[in-house]
């Protein structure tokens, strides 16, 4: 029996397991096995978890927002299904694992999206660990802070036991503290200060140098504690350290510490002495919060930083300046120009300090280094922050378009733009309903592009202008993408896909952003380098011919000055070429590295020169010399400079010029084509078509190692390796230029040439575009669309080159199984970087992108292989050698294919298996190759055409398996794993069910057929949504496939239960088998939903819908055959309830009989009418009972048909009974009790015996329950015996007493052998019953006694009938009793005195028997004995029952509780109508005032004399209450008094009284509420208060008749009686004088209209009387045998008598009418 029907099974097992253990057995009939798990332990449990703790401990953990969390469990053991908790949802994250599995991942698609939690699975150090992983707190819609649980299932023991644990934690956010700094100063050293200080802002400090402040830093309110660190600027200040030990010190400190629970505080006290060096500078106070994984959180405020203004401190009055002062100043004056004129000097001529050539800086990265690094508020995070800027460029209100200052170069402009545009652009993608981030994202671009379009306006060259203008139309383009993706995004926010389309363009935007700053870059600095160039060579030039002409022969100097004249040739000659082409990359960085090399030797051409000045004579050549040296230097510098800043910041500029050398190939190669076309391309000497093929093999495998590097390297950003890759892929194109040139030579003819060399262009072609898109990725790494767009290239790329080596159709065979080596090698090569951990997916690389790449490539190798096969076989050598070259060139993008696929999962194990099966897709093509060669040549080769079909089928069939493999393994397929995984549990469990104990259950066959009904019900629907939602919301298919799976299976374990029943019948086994077919088609729609999330097509869609329509009608097949096959199994225990019926009609009759109603409604039948026909049923019956003995061990079908036999013929005999003893008489009502008690046990017997046989079919013969089987059988045929003897023997009167005491002696042996057993007790009693049932037995002793010594038949026949009903109703009551006490001892006790008392009457009655037969002495003395012995378990039992009751148990039939619950019952209805009263009273109370009746109008008097009337009522029926438990504490009154008693007598009277007080004031509060309302009149109020006073009057007489007079609550009784006798008066006064004086008032009336309403009334009241007296005819002429008859025909009474009434008034008033006409008249 599977895991759900052994869990309701083995509940008290459950209860007992410590540490939360859920145990999960499978029990075998040889009987339970230990549970030993693969660690050896019989025990499962969770060994290690983090958060750490104890076992059953739950350990807290705080974490700081945003964070990655990894939280796990592990056990030594593998684990099947493992369950997350999280407090923010109901909804659990499961994850279910095979034993195939070691890593799995999955989402919790069901918790928050945006914290992105995930669940996963890998063995790790021998632990088998599940984890949650995911961002704690990022979302702000869901509260992550309590607890959390990880729930474990084991994988089955060696003996098939599953086991669970299950461990808890919490989870505490971090909450950064709150910072506030105060500052407390000294002394002011100046009077006005103080006016200066409150116009100063909080967050500044105006102080003077010297003066010392304290200031107080205080951090409240956080978790963890925080720790409180000083600032100044950004630097920490370290109180023991030299530079601030003289300035700050800590003078007071509080804490860390808790300040309450989960709240902390830190408190510091500093003091600061100013310094002047400290102007302008800022102190900051930041709280450090470390969490329990170490994550840092930086609080502070705007409150805890403030600037330092410092002032020097005001100087006393100037002294008198002497005239030697006055000389001192000037002298010092002097001295300091003489320095600062030396200091020019030195500068000037780059001598002393001035000799090291200064280093500019690139904008970029000054501007970076001049602002301070700062932490950004609340995140932890630096950023840079500028406290003295001017203008910032991002304001968070609005967009500063303008900021920037008037000599800003280009390159510093864009710079900023490029700042902002990426700011603006994360604004508006994270809240692309923003019309404010939108208009900035435009405006910024806009400004951008205006930028650039004037750049373009003055430049000449059309090349660069064109690159100016291209640049400003791709950002604004992409900015327009990007704000209709926004917009869209906006309007559709749940839609991922907006959200992934808005990110992407995003990042374009970026990209083209920073292309334009590149470009700006390169202009600007190639054009201040070539300026500087110029200068550096005109210098360079007019400095060597100076030194030529004054140094002529100085030989070191002329060799210095040839190689700077050497390199300066070269420079000019690049700058030139610049000057020709200034959008040529290549010719730029020629320029740099001429600029580079240009310096050395110019520098060593200067110190040369300088040395040898002093030899020159001539002071004017040397003064000349010098002064060129001088402007060469300085030029130099510059250039030097310029060269630096153009190497720092033109980092892509070798890729660039790589791109265009790469495009210069490519024209070399289209010109070897037109030489080719125009004249014969020859074959260089030595060279051959094996030397050219291998040449061209080797150059292409380098091609694609060198752009592989280049694809690397732009992934990962690295600009420095890309231009290395970029330069070697020059380098190898080169190469592969040449080896295409010789692999053309040696084509046999003109069109192979042309063909080879146009491979070889689209080689180019595609290497140029990948250096291309490997530059735009490199300046932003993050896009995913140029990851993609370089993917692709990478791939045509390799696909040309591919091609280039299969253009030759003469070695197309053997370069295809080359290129199908190479690939394998290549995938070998990748399956070790996967085992290394060294795969990513490339960025943007997504599931669907994947598949459809997979998809693509199955289908082009698919078809090229179909086509060869076609090609092969029809022997056409040219056809197959085409389809060879392009199935061999569709190999290659399905080993891409199979790349991406493996790159994109998790699961190590997967992704080589994935690499394996692609290697054999290759590595069977070659076979394909060989074997479509061998049957082109051996046409019409059945063997050979064989082979190549086989060879093709088995690239098909690891294609499939590749493309299944990829499907169960893909991310977010792990439900469609884990459903299959539980349908193939199920569907092994229907055909092979697993055994179990004989005697477990589930539950009864009703609640098992409503389970199947809400199964294939469940199963229906799903199917319908899962075919919905796999068409229109895939994302929500979640959890449908598993819970279809888990409806499948709980299908099957009832099923196998139901057949169980049945023990395997024909009906069974069909119903099986239409399980089985349903739950193919369940596993065929997973199946197909499966691989529709992957591999989307209309044909799998149609097959959903096909399947999800299959599932239902066989839903519907196994319902309809589950119910026959459960009716069949339902049947015996239908036949027992029948039987059950057939005792308690039985039962009616003897309660008919005992009454003296039993008789035949036909006089003239007697007994002996009916005798021969019970004797002869009661044979049949005894043949009956031997077929059910027999049947019991034979099929289930026989057993039911003996059943049901036996079933009509025990009917027909009770029949027969029933009528023999009616045709008795109710005069021999003892005897009809004794002949309806004998079929009575004959039918009791029976329905055990049908009990058993049931539990013993399909059984073993040697099983015990066919003991139990045989023993009921006896007991039928002893009590089917008793009846024949008894019938037999029933006319003679003599006998009567002495049969009815045999058989009573029988039921009484069976009904104590039924109370012995292990069943549950029919019905639940309560201590009551068993002491009514105990009394009993009292009485039929008595009678039994009585019997003895009267020895009459009709007292023996009372007695035994008494005797046994007795018995019986006190082991039922004594059971029912017994089992629903908790305390054992109890509980043993009252069976032990029950099974006592029944044994003891048994034994009496079978002593009055034999003292009957043999009448002695000691047969009378032992009579009695036996029946003391009978009275005290009697005693005993009554004891042990009302120890049952415990001590707080109330009788709920007890008067004086009843009477104290009916007052207060009173009490609370007469408040509610008061407060009624309260609302309709109609005048407005003001509050604190008390309003005189004088000012009161009559309806304010009213309803205030009612309301008070009804305080007082309630008041009074309170102290009754009070009286009546006074009287009870007093002793007056017994607390428990006997119904009927005096005591009883006067409870009941006390809650009548009560009762009519609280109807009369229900009456006065209707009357004074129609009479406020006009719908009554002042006579019913008035009636409705004197009939309160009188029945308050009876409820104090009624308290009088027991209390006492001075008493405390006879006091309070008195009090309320008085309050509402005065309020009645008050009432009835008010309401008679209103009568008196309010007068009739005079209204005109139309006599003729109501005369003519009075007529149509009295019609109408006619006809209503009429009808209504027909009906109370109706009812009338209707059996008014029941009360319901009775009622509805004294209601047909009171209608006709109340519309006589009303008639007879209208009569009345209308003859009124007439005479007032008359007498007006």
């Amino acid at each position: 029996m599977n895991f759900l029907l052994q869990m309701s099974t083995l509940a008290t097992i459950l209860l007992a397991c410590t540490h939360c253990k859920h145990v999960r057995l499978k029990r075998e009939e040889g009987g339970e096995q230990p549970a030993v798990f693969k660690s050896g332990r019989s025990i499962y449990q969770i060994d290690k978890r983090y958060p750490v703790g104890r076992s059953g401990e739950i350990p807290t953990i705080t974490l700081k927002k945003d964070v990655e969390v990894n939280f796990n469990c592990s056990s030594y053991d593998p684990w099947l299904s493992c369950i997350w908790k999280a407090p923010f949802t109901t909804l659990p994250c499961p994850m279910f694992v095979t034993g195939t599995d070691s890593f799995k991942n999955g989402d919790c698609s069901d918790w928050s999206s945006t914290s992105n939690y995930q669940i996963r699975y890998e063995e790790k150090n021998g632990l088998h660990v599940c984890s949650i992983h995911g961002k704690i707190g990022m979302d702000q819609n869901h509260n992550d802070e309590g607890k959390w649980n990880c729930r474990m299932e084991s994988q089955p023991s060696e003996a098939d036991i599953y086991q669970d644990d299950q461990e808890f934690f919490e989870v505490n956010l971090l909450k950064p503290a709150t910072v506030i700094v105060d500052i407390h100063r000294g002394q002011k050293m100046v009077e006005d200060d103080t006016h200066n200080k409150n116009e100063k802002r909080s967050s500044e400090a105006e102080i003077y140098d010297t003066e010392e402040v304290e200031i107080t830093c205080t951090a409240e309110d956080g978790l963890p504690e925080p720790k409180i660190l000083w600032f100044l600027n950004t630097k920490p200040i370290d109180f023991n350290a030299n530079e601030f030990r003289n300035k700050f010190e800590i003078i007071d400190e509080d804490g860390p510490k808790e300040q309450s629970p989960g709240n902390h505080f830190h408190m510091q006290k500093m003091k600061y002495t100013a310094s002047i060096t400290d102007n302008g500078k800022f102190i900051q106070c930041q709280a450090l919060q470390v969490d329990d994984e170490n994550h840092e959180n930086w609080a502070y405020s705007a409150k805890s930083k403030f600037q330092l203004y410092i002032k020097a401190v005001p100087l006393p009055a100037p002294p008198v300046v002497t005239a030697a002062m006055i000389g001192s100043i000037v002298g010092v004056i002097i001295i300091l120009i003489l320095l600062f004129l030396l200091l020019a000097f030195a500068w000037h001529t780059r001598r002393w300090c001035f000799a090291v050539p200064v280093v500019v800086m690139s904008p970029e990265k000054q501007y970076d280094e001049e602002r301070p690094l700062m932490y950004s508020a609340g995140t932890g995070t630096l950023t840079y922050v500028d406290h003295n800027e001017k203008s910032r460029l991002l304001d968070h209100s609005e967009m500063q378009t303008d900021a920037f200052d008037a000599d800003d170069d280009p390159v510093t402009k864009v710079t900023k733009y490029q700042t902002q545009i990426i700011m603006v652009t994360d604004k508006l993608v994270e809240n692309p309903d923003s019309t404010k981030a939108s208009g900035q994202v435009d405006l910024v671009a806009q400004e951008t592009a205006n930028l650039l379009k004037s750049m373009a306006n003055s430049e000449d060259d059309n090349n660069v202008k064109n690159r100016f203008l291209l640049a400003a139309k791709g950002l604004t383009d992409s900015v327009g993408i990007l704000i209709d993706a926004s917009k869209h995004t906006a309007s559709h926010p749940n839609d991922e896909k907006s959200k992934v389309a808005s990110y992407n363009a995003m990042q374009d935007v970026k990209t083209n952003t920073a292309q334009s700053v590149n470009i700006v870059k390169k202009n600007f600095l190639m054009k201040e380098l070539e300026k500087a160039a110029r200068a550096a060579f005109i210098a360079a030039n007019q400095s060597i011919e100076v030194a030529e002409e004054a140094c002529p022969e100085d030989a070191e100097l002329l060799e210095d000055s040839r190689l700077c004249r050497a390199v300066a040739v070269v420079m000019e000659e690049k700058l030139d070429s610049v000057a020709q082409n200034p959008s040529s990359a290549e010719a730029q960085s020629y320029l740099l590295i001429a600029a580079k090399r240009f310096i050395e030797p110019t520098n060593r051409f200067i110190d040369s020169s300088k040395s040898a000045l002093s030899k020159i004579l001539d002071e004017n050549l040397c003064a000349k010399m010098r002064d060129a040296l001088d402007e060469t230097e300085i030029s130099l510098n510059a250039l030097e400079a310029h060269v630096d800043k153009s190497e720092s910041s033109l980092l892509t500029l070798d890729t660039e010029a790589a791109a265009e050398l790469i495009n210069f190939l490519q024209s070399e190669l289209r010109q070897m084509k037109e030489q080719a076309a125009n004249s014969e391309l020859k074959p260089n000497d030595g060279d051959s078509v094996e030397k050219a093929t291998s040449k061209l093999s080797k150059s292409a495998k380098s091609v694609r190692f060198a752009v592989d590097k280049c694809f690397n390297a732009a992934l990962e950003g690295r600009r420095d390796n890309l231009n290395d890759a970029a330069n070697a892929s020059v380098k190898e194109l080169t190469e592969f230029k040449t080896a295409v040139r010789g692999f053309a030579a040696n084509a046999s003819d003109k069109a192979k040439q042309e063909y080879i060399i146009d491979q070889g262009i689209v080689a180019m072609e595609n290497a140029a575009v990948l250096v291309t898109q490997a530059h735009n990725l490199v300046l932003n790494p993050q896009n995913p669309n140029a990851s993609q767009s370089l993917s692709m290239a990478s791939s045509k790329i390799a696909k040309a080159l591919n091609a280039t080596l299969l253009s030759n159709p003469d070695m197309v065979v053997m370069a295809s199984n080359k290129l199908a080596t190479s690939l394998e090698d290549e995938l070998e090569e990748f399956k070790n970087a996967i085992n290394a951990f060294n795969v990513k997916p490339i960025p943007g690389q997504t599931k669907e992108i994947v598949s459809h790449k997979l998809n693509q490539a199955n289908r082009n190798v698919e078809d090229n292989v179909t086509e060869l096969v076609n090609a092969a076989l029809k022997a056409d050598r040219d056809m197959t050698n085409k389809a060879t070259k392009d199935t061999a060139l569709s190999l290659e993008d399905y080993k891409n294919a199979a790349k991406d696929v493996a790159s994109i999962i998790t699961d190590q194990e997967i992704q080589n298996k994935i690499v394996t099966q692609a290697q054999l897709v290759i590595g069977r093509s070659g076979n394909l190759f060989l074997e479509a060669q061998n049957a082109v040549k051996m046409p019409g080769d059945p063997r050979a055409a064989k082979r190549l079909h086989d060879a093709a089928q088995e690239i098909a069939n690891n294609m499939k398996e590749l493309e299944k493999t990829y499907i169960y393994g893909a991310p977010g397929q792990e439900q469609y794993v884990s459903a299959l995984s539980i349908m193939k549990y199920a569907t092994r469990e229907l055909t092979n069910p697993t055994p179990s104990e004989s005697g477990e259950n589930v539950g009864d066959i009703g609640s098992i057929k409503s389970r199947l009904a809400t199964s294939t019900r469940e199963i229906a629907h799903l199917a319908q949504d899962i075919l919905t939602k796999s068409n229109t919301d895939p994302e929500k298919l979640d959890g449908l496939t598993p819970r279809l799976a888990q409806y499948y299976k709980n299908l099957t374990s009832d099923i196998n239960f139901v057949v169980d029943q049945t023990n395997n019948d024909e009906s069974g086994i069909e119903t099986r088998e239409l399980a089985r077919d349903l739950g193919q088609s369940i596993t065929e729609l997973i199946e197909y939903t499966c691989t529709q999330q992957i591999n989307p097509q209309e044909s799998f869609m149609m097959a959903i819908a096909s399947n999800a329509q299959i599932v239902a009608e066989n839903s519907v097949k196994v319902l309809t055959s589950v119910n026959a096959v459960a009716k069949r199994a339902q049947a015996l225990d239908q036949i027992a309830n029948s039987l059950n019926g057939i005792v308690n009609n039985l039962d009616t009759t003897i309660m008919f009989a005992s009454a003296g109603t039993l008789n035949t409604e036909d006089g003239t039948e007697v007994f002996a009418d009916h005798r021969e026909n019970i004797l002869k049923v009661a044979q049949v019956l005894v043949t009956d009972v031997q077929s059910l003995l027999v049947a019991s061990s034979s099929t289930r079908g026989e057993l039911i048909e003996a059943a049901e036999k036996s079933l009509g013929n025990i009917s027909h005999l009770s029949e027969e009974v029933k009528a023999g003893a009616s045709c008795l008489g109710s005069d021999n009502q003892e005897a009809q009790v004794m002949l309806l008690n004998t079929v009575k046990d004959v039918c009791g017997s029976l329905v055990g015996l049908l009990i058993h046989a049931k539990n013993a079919n399909g059984q073993q013969l040697e099983h015990p329950a066919f003991e139990q089987v045989s023993d009921y059988s006896k007991g039928v045929i002893v009590n089917i015996t008793n009846l024949l003897k008894s019938v037999k023997s029933f006319e003679d009167e003599n006998t009567r007493g002495t049969r009815a005491l045999e058989s009573s002696i029988e039921a009484i042996t069976l009904e104590i052998h039924e109370f012995d057993s292990l069943d549950n007790p029919k019905f639940i009693a309560t201590p009551e019953d068993l002491i009514r049932a105990n009394r009993a037995i009292t009485q039929a002793t008595s009678k039994a006694v009585f019997a003895s010594n009267s020895g009459k038949q009709e007292d023996l026949l009372a007695a035994a009938n008494i005797g046994r009903r007795a018995i019986a109703d006190l082991l039922n009551n004594c059971k029912g009793a017994a089992f629903s006490c908790e305390d054992e001892e109890m509980k043993t006790q009252t069976l032990q005195h029950g099974h006592n008392l029944a044994a003891q009457y048994h034994n009496l009655l079978r002593q009055l028997l034999q003292s009957l037969a043999n009448p002695s002495p000691d047969s009378k003395a032992e009579l009695m004995n036996i029946s003391r012995q009978i009275a005290q378990t009697a005693t005993m039992m009554a004891q042990v029952a009302e120890k049952l009751k415990g001590s707080d148990w109330v009788d709920p039939e007890d008067p004086m509780l009843v009477a104290e619950n009916e007052l207060l019952s009173a009490a609370e209805a007469i408040e509610q109508a008061a407060k009624n009263l309260a609302i309709l009273r109609p005048r407005s109370e003001k509050q604190g005032q008390k309003i005189s009746y004088e000012d009161m109008t009559f309806d304010e008097l009213i309803i205030d004399s009612a309301k008070s009337i009804a305080n007082a009522t309630s008041s009074l029926i309170k102290a009754a209450s009070e009286a009546q438990k006074e009287l009870v504490a007093q002793g007056k009154v017994p607390k428990q008094i006997v119904k009927g008693s005096e005591d009883g007598q006067w409870s009941e009277g006390l809650v009548s009284a009560a009762k009519l007080v609280a109807s009369a004031t229900h009456s006065l509060c209707e009357a004074a509420q129609k009479l406020v309302q006009g719908e009554g009149g002042e006579e019913h109020l008035i009636a409705a208060a004197k009939q309160v006073s009188k029945s308050t009057a009876q409820l104090v007489l009624a308290c009088k008749v027991k209390a006492d007079v001075d008493s405390s609550a006879m006091v309070g009784l008195k009090t309320a009686s008085n309050a509402v006798r005065k309020a009645t008066d008050a009432l009835v006064k008010a309401a008679k004088g209103s009568i008196q004086e309010v007068p009739s008032p005079k209204v005109k009336v139309d006599r003729f209209k109501e005369r003519i309403e009075a007529e149509a009334r009295v019609i109408r009241l006619e006809k209503e009387l009429r009808e209504a007296k027909e009906l109370e005819e109706e009812v009338k002429e209707k059996s008014q045998r029941t009360v319901s008859d009775i009622k509805k025909a004294r209601d047909a009474e009171a209608v006709v008598l109340s519309l006589a009434k009303e008639l007879e008034e209208a009569r009345n008033y209308c003859l009124r009418l007439n005479e007032e006409q008359y007498s007006h008249q």
